[in-house]
C-alpha cells in the first residue's frame, strides 16, 4: 500500500477517468444515451467519487466545481441535478433557482447535498422544494432518489 491512492482499483473500462487528471470541469463519457446529471461539488475529491458512483450505475455525469461552471456546463440536456449547498462565493440553492427558471424540468429532479447540519441550511433547501442528503450520505441512497425521479414518464429533461 503506497497511500498515494496508485493501488486503488480503477475502472474497468481503460481511459474513462482520464479527464480527472485535468483542472477544473469535465464530463465522464456516458455509456450511450445515459441521463445527464450535473453535478456541482467544491471538493474535488467528493466530485471524482460522485462522478465515478454516477458513471457506474449508468449516468453521464457532467462535473464542476464552482457555480461559474455550472452555469456553462448547464444545458438542456441536463436530466437532473446533484448540488453542493455551500459553493466559493455562492450557495448551491441560488444555483438551483436560476437553473431551474431556465430548465423547469430541474424544480423536480435536483437534490442536495452538505457537511452543514444547522437548520438555516434545512430552511433554505426545503423552500427549493428539493431532498438534501448529509455527507457522509450512502451513495445507493443517491442512485436511487436519482432513478426514482428519472424512471418512467418524464425522463426525458423536455417532460
Amino acid at each position: 500500500m503506497t497511500g498515494d491512492g496508485s493501488d486503488l482499483p480503477r475502472p474497468a473500462t481503460p481511459g474513462l477517468f482520464a479527464s480527472e487528471r485535468s483542472a477544473g470541469s469535465r464530463v465522464v463519457a456516458p455509456p450511450g444515451d445515459a441521463p445527464k446529471i450535473l453535478v456541482i461539488e467544491d471538493d474535488d475529491a467528493v466530485r471524482m467519487v460522485l462522478g465515478r458512483t454516477l458513471s457506474h450505475a449508468g449516468f453521464a455525469p457532467v462535473l464542476g466545481g464552482t457555480v461559474a461552471e455550472a452555469e456553462r456546463l448547464l444545458s438542456n440536456e441536463i436530466a437532473a441535478m446533484v448540488l453542493d449547498f455551500r459553493l466559493p462565493g455562492s450557495r448551491g440553492d441560488l444555483f438551483f433557482y436560476f437553473a431551474s427558471s431556465k430548465y423547469p424540468h430541474l424544480r423536480r429532479r435536483t437534490v442536495f447535498l452538505t457537511a452543514d447540519a444547522s437548520i438555516e441550511v434545512e430552511q433554505l433547501v426545503s423552500y427549493t422544494g428539493c431532498p438534501l442528503r448529509h455527507k457522509p450520505f450512502v451513495n445507493t441512497s443517491l442512485i436511487e432518489f436519482l432513478r426514482s425521479i428519472l424512471d418512467g414518464p418524464g425522463t426525458s429533461p423536455h417532460d
